[in-house]
């Protein structure tokens, strides 16, 4: 029983506090229920401080206290604590809860353990660990659960021969075996060391003391992932389904509509249990500015180095991207390599959402799982096992003659849960927010007014996030759920409520921008994109940090392991009125946004060749969004406008460099014409210094011709007597240059405090790309080249012009020079 280590016992070991008196000696228990709260008993308190526990008033004075097991093998834990929350003992003997708050974080490395309401404990298994007299450093004790009895208290039944619970367990934590988390705590013990019987209040009157410190055990429009598995319920059949599947065949492919709730059935449900068998788990989610080649190759480098750093993991990416070029034999080294890669023995490849792909390029969305089923098939036996979810309208365009063998046989159709599922769903998540009721009536209200349509889900979870945010007490009230406006207004109320606070100046417009940006069209309607939040204007990133904070988007990984942000979910599209609106309104540019998109992934696919940039009327259509909506794109995206637009002013010098080059050599031969009879008389090399050196007629060349030499405009004397004087052409003009550099320009007054901008034209015209000033010898690559630059900071930058911090001698931003107007620049770092 003196176990105080083991892995059953680390969950609750972690949260366990020692409370001491003045003189050190420990006076009895607590456990953690938030990170910075402890909870324990009344009469504890008052035993380390002095005073009444039946006293209204909590003692004054500061609690000592430490966590002995928070970490095994390191320094004690030490902290002190004030009451903040007080239950005095009554006179019927119930109450004796005392709630703590901590003066210094103690959480990692304690932990707050798992809690549970079980409503029928009866034979359930406990674990608690005391400090009686003379055992300060603890003794764990063990029995069964029994019932409540008259104080609503649950009697607890020592083991027999086994450590009793008695004076010095009091307010620790009890650890029920079969729930898996606490469900109480030590109250009451009999003094006597050969009695059995003792007392624990249950969990959810503990934290009904103060219920601002329940988890909210609800997502609303946040999908589920691993870190939600014990909020997760309802869909346990489905679950078990799926993993029966992926025994029987390497590929699982996840069908049902939107809205039915596929990504969180994977990542809630059957990822957790993967990972419990052993899998290394990697997911895939391709994004439309990232070749989707180089995703994959991502994803793989993850898979065969899982214990590389990021920026090795890409440079490992780069390489294999080159490799993914279909070649069979490259296909089945790729295999062996995936067999003994180390770490877990069972790969799995999670594609989410893949249908987003499929309807933005189909060719490469085919081409991806084209790659990965060949993949799958190379080796003697499957080198990975592959999950994907896929909305019903995505299958038929992904389904090839190569593709549907092998897509049909691990397909499981999702359907939308049933009335059980989603009652389930409803109440489930309650057993992990002890304390927390629904008024009679409301769930079933709640399941008449959701239906069985495909949507229900999200917009269930919304109301309940929301119910939870709105409950009286412990009580979830239908007067709060009409108040929301049901399941059918829950999305708009709550959207509506969090963007209340949004008054700041231009901030509606950042929300207008923000929202069309994680949108794009999709057949008669609109669906989430995600973005990376690099690629934010500072004052759209802040705003997108605090919509995170409102459940209104999310913000996580992306495909390359660059972080990203979308809309929380695509019920906001259908359900939302005002971002509707705003879609709507916008559709042409969003049309054009998308085929924008496009054709920036297939320029990078194709290492940026100048074949692909827009030219003649795509081109001026571009640009003219480009000044109409100056704000609104990316850095990618401007980027791809600015090489086009650079390439149309080389083309136009060009072509005039060689007009000009072309009269001036007709004029020279003609007045060689002319003079000819008296030619002899001049040197040869004379005679064909005139001659114009030869230039290029391409108009498609990146650079422009160079300018005609001083021999080309040289004029022949004329030595005839007889011939009329000709005057020779003038010289031509060199071609003029593209930004000639100013004489005192104003410096800007759009670039943020402590942000370094870079503008797309000379003399800070354009909108900015704005970035954090550098304070660390760190190199940040400008996504374009920028043609001027400007630094409201007073840390010295170093500004690069030429391929990144690593090559060419850098110029110099600091407080005489802050800005300068006529550059080209690529890269910068701190000084």
């Amino acid at each position: 029983m003196a176990d105080r280590s083991g892995p059953s016992h680390e969950p609750l070991g972690r949260s366990i506090a020692r409370i001491r008196d003045e003189f050190g000696q420990v006076v009895g228990g607590g456990f953690l229920i938030a990170p910075d709260r402890v909870a324990t008993c009344a009469h504890v308190v008052t035993a380390a401080l002095g005073g009444d526990p039946e006293s209204e008033r909590p003692p004054e004075g500061t609690v000592v206290l430490d966590f002995p097991l928070a970490d095994p093998g390191g320094q004690l834990v030490r902290t002190s604590a004030r009451v903040s929350k007080w239950v005095p003992v009554r006179a019927d003997r119930t109450g004796d809860i005392a709630l703590l708050t901590l003066a210094d974080p103690v959480w990692p490395p304690a932990r707050v353990p798992p809690m549970r309401r079980v409503p029928q404990p009866w034979t359930h298994e406990f674990r608690v660990l005391g400090f009686p007299e003379g055992m300060s450093d603890g003794v764990w004790a063990s029995g069964q659960l029994l019932g409540q009895q008259g104080t609503q208290w649950i009697q607890l039944r020592g083991a027999p021969n086994g450590q009793p619970v008695v004076e010095g367990f009091s307010g620790t934590p009890v650890w029920d075996a079969d729930a898996k988390a606490v469900v109480g705590m030590t109250v009451a013990a009999d003094g006597h060391r050969d009695v059995s019987t003792a007392y624990l209040i249950p969990i959810e009157q503990v934290l009904g003391v103060d219920p601002d410190q329940l988890p909210n055990p609800y997502r609303g429009l946040e999908p589920f992932d691993e870190r939600h598995a014990e909020f997760f319920y309802g869909r346990d059949e489905d679950i078990a389904r799926l993993e029966d599947s992926l025994r029987r065949h390497p590929i699982l492919v996840v069908l049902g509509q939107s809205g039915v709730g596929k990504s969180s059935l994977v990542r809630a449900g059957l990822l957790p249990r993967l990972r419990k068998a052993g899998a290394a788990i990697v997911e895939l989610r391709p994004l439309p500015t990232i070749p989707a080649r180089f995703s994959l190759a991502f994803a793989l480098a993850r898979l065969l180095r899982p214990d590389a750093d990021a920026q090795q993991q890409r440079r490992i990416a780069a390489d294999l991207e080159s490799r993914l070029s279909g070649d069979p034999a490259t296909t089945r080294w790729l295999a062996g390599a995936l067999a003994v890669a180390p770490g877990a023995p069972l790969p799995v490849l999670f594609l989410d959402q893949f249908e987003e792909l499929a309807a933005e390029n189909p060719a490469a969305a085919k081409e991806l799982l084209h790659r990965l089923i060949a993949l799958i098939r190379a080796g003697d036996s499957p080198p990975l096992r592959l999950v994907l979810t896929l909305r019903w309208e995505a299958v038929s365009a992904l389904m090839t003659e190569d593709t549907a063998e092998a897509l049909d046989a691990g397909i499981v159709s999702l359907a939308p849960m049933g009335r059980n599922q989603l009652r389930a769903a409803i109440t489930g998540p309650t057993e992990r927010a002890p304390g927390l009721y629904f008024e009679n009536g409301l769930v079933e209200q709640i399941l008449d007014d959701a239906g069985a349509e495909p949507g229900q889900l999200p917009l269930v979870e919304s109301l309940l996030a929301q119910l939870w945010e709105q409950r009286d007490g412990g009580y979830v009230t239908t007067a709060a759920y009409e108040w929301l406006g049901g399941v059918s207004g829950a999305i708009t109320m709550g959207a509506e409520r969090a963007l209340a606070g949004f008054v700041g100046p231009g901030e509606p417009e950042l929300l207008r921008r923000l929202c069309t940006l994680l949108a794009r069209p999709s057949g008669d309607g609109f669906a989430r994109r995600a973005v990376p939040i690099a690629q934010l204007a500072p004052g759209v990133e802040r705003l997108a940090r605090r919509l995170a904070q409102h459940r209104l988007v999310v913000i996580g990984p992306g495909a390359d392991g660059t972080v990203v942000v979308e809309l929380a979910h695509q019920a906001l599209i259908d359900n939302w009125p005002r971002l509707r609106h705003w879609l709507d309104k916008d559709l042409d540019f969003l049309r054009w946004r998308e085929q924008l998109d496009q054709h920036v992934t297939r320029w990078n696919g194709a290492k940026r060749s100048r074949h692909l940039l827009l030219r003649g009327r795509p081109l001026r259509d571009a640009l003219r969004w480009l000044a109409e909506r100056p704000a609104e794109h990316l850095p990618d995206q401007l980027r791809y406008l600015h090489a086009g637009r650079q390439h149309r002013i080389w083309r136009r010098v060009g072509v005039s460099a060689t007009a000009a080059v072309i009269v001036a050599a007709v004029a020279t031969a003609a007045t060689l014409v002319i003079t000819r009879p008296h030619a002899e008389e001049q040197p040869i090399a004379q005679t064909q210094s005139a001659v114009p050196p030869p230039v290029t007629t391409s108009t498609t060349s990146s650079s422009p011709p160079p300018p005609p030499t001083s021999a080309s405009s040289s004029t022949p004397p004329s030595t005839s007597p007889t011939s009329a004087p000709s005057k020779p052409a003038p010289p031509p003009q060199p071609p003029p240059t593209v930004a000639p550099k100013p004489v005192d320009v104003p410096l800007p007054t759009n670039c943020g405090q402590d942000r370094i901008c870079f503008y797309p034209e000379p003399n800070y015209q354009g909108y900015p790309q704005q970035y954090p000033v550098e304070r660390a010898m760190k190199c940040t690559d400008v996504p374009f080249v920028a043609r001027s630059v400007y630094k409201n900071s007073t840390q010295t930058q170093f500004v690069y012009s030429n391929r990144g911090c690593g090559s060419g001698v850098p110029v110099t931003l600091d407080a005489a020079h802050p800005g300068f107007p006529d550059i080209q620049a690529v890269a910068y770092r701190h000084s």
